[in-house]
């Protein structure tokens, strides 16, 4: 491997206990405001959670409270800015929960200032569209019965109020049944955009303007792959990119469009337009005109342990490009934090596939040491997925030494 002598050096670093961290200390503050009204909130709760995530997560979070004063302000000090730690701001504004996620103070910028915009709410879903929906599909050279799915939705909320249903929920995003795995791409919503049965539900109420969603699960897809699911917004132009070229959509509701090359990579493109909400759209891709045939039984527990290692090495080669594609609209990254289910799931590995799981984690941080030095990510995302990926390791090192 082209980076193994300093994949060892870390390896070997990230397996030494943590050593004492520098007492200087940050702050975050800011203002709550109703960005409906413009109006700012004076005498209001706002709460500050402190996660720790070497050298294990934990279990609670540390939480500090505090109240705006009559300019709206509110401000929290005396904040580590250790490696390894981020703080979550939660409000709650006529019975919706807000969040902002995934805050780093370091060294260099120990001071963040944070606008809370909080909304009047209404359930008018006129208002909500979806103006861009892309599903892409892409078998895994080392999975090749696996098929990995990156979604982006881009939403428009034309009204002046945030849009929420019934049940409290701002968005939600229709799945494939058989899905995996799935999780939110910017690690920012890990905790509001969850999933939920065949659903992804976004838990706090969209704003008005444009938002952007992006997750990733991996499918089963050996000869066939079933993507079809409920529409459950209107949706201008839903599009489909499939890199094997062996697989087509079988409704014709599917236009073909010009291929795409995308880092070295053709995907066949097939674009819809004007789905309804409501609408079951049928996502069949089938090398052959016939449908597809029904599964019975879903995936077995080895496909399941198959499925979540593909994740975790798909998602370690395909950060990187990520991270640049959002980081473009909002401080993103590609990851999310060790799970109960992640150590459950390692156990089941073999010594051989724990080692490729820790050379992946190993290259990816090496990858994003070289972005930070070549200036193409800020020192505060380059921590929050450093530290990220350094939990994951932690969790395969342990393993490989038990086994």
């Amino acid at each position: 491997m082209k980076y193994l002598p300093l994949l060892i050096l870390l390896s070997l670093a990230l397996a030494l206990p943590t050593v004492a961290a520098t007492e200087d200390t940050g702050s975050i503050h800011g203002i709550l405001k109703n960005a409906t009204t413009n109006q700012i909130l004076a005498n209001h709760e706002v709460i500050l959670e402190k996660h720790v995530e070497e050298p294990e997560p934990e279990q609670e979070p540390e939480q500090s409270v505090t109240t705006t004063d009559a300019d709206g302000q509110f401000r929290f000090d005396a904040l580590s800015i250790q490696n390894g730690v981020h703080y979550m701001l939660r409000v709650v504004y006529k019975e919706a929960p807000y969040t902002r996620e995934s805050i780093h103070l370091t060294a260099q910028e120990p001071e963040q200032t944070i606008e809370l915009n909080v909304y009047d709410t209404s359930d008018d879903i006129s208002k909500v569209k979806v103006l861009e929906h892309q599903v892409w599909f892409a078998r895994m050279p080392q999975f090749p019965a696996a098929g990995q799915i990156q979604e982006f939705i881009r939403i428009n909320n034309t009204g002046n109020t945030a849009y929420m249903d019934s049940n409290g929920i701002g968005f939600r995003i229709g799945l494939p049944e058989q899905h995996q795995h799935a999780q939110s791409l910017d690690p920012g919503l890990k905790n509001i955009l969850v999933v939920q049965g065949n659903e992804m539900l976004y838990q706090q109420p969209l704003p008005p303007g444009e938002t952007i969603l992006a997750i990733s699960y991996v499918i089963l897809a050996q000869e066939h792959a079933e993507l079809s699911r409920p529409i459950l917004f209107d949706t201008d132009m839903f599009w489909l990119f499939v890199s094997d070229p062996s697989l087509r959509p079988v409704d014709q509701e599917f236009q073909e469009n010009a291929p795409r090359d995308v880092q070295g990579q053709t995907y066949l493109t097939y674009r819809a337009d004007g789905v309804k909400q409501g609408q079951m759209l049928s996502l069949h891709l089938s090398p052959t005109s016939a449908e597809l045939p029904v599964e019975e039984g879903g995936t077995t527990s080895g496909d399941s342990s198959v499925l979540w290692f593909a994740t975790i090495i798909a998602l370690a080669f395909i950060i990187i490009g990520l991270v640049l594609w959002l980081g473009k609209r909002q401080p993103s990254k590609v990851s999310s934090p060790a799970t109960d289910s992640d150590a459950i799931q390692v156990q089941h590995l073999s010594q051989k596939e724990l080692e490729q799981l820790r050379d992946a984690r190993l290259e990816l941080i090496v990858h994003l040491d070289e972005l930070l030095e070549a200036n193409k990510i800020s020192e505060k995302l380059h921590a929050q997925l450093r530290d990220e990926q350094k939990e994951h390791l932690a969790l395969i090192l342990r393993q490989m030494e038990d086994s």
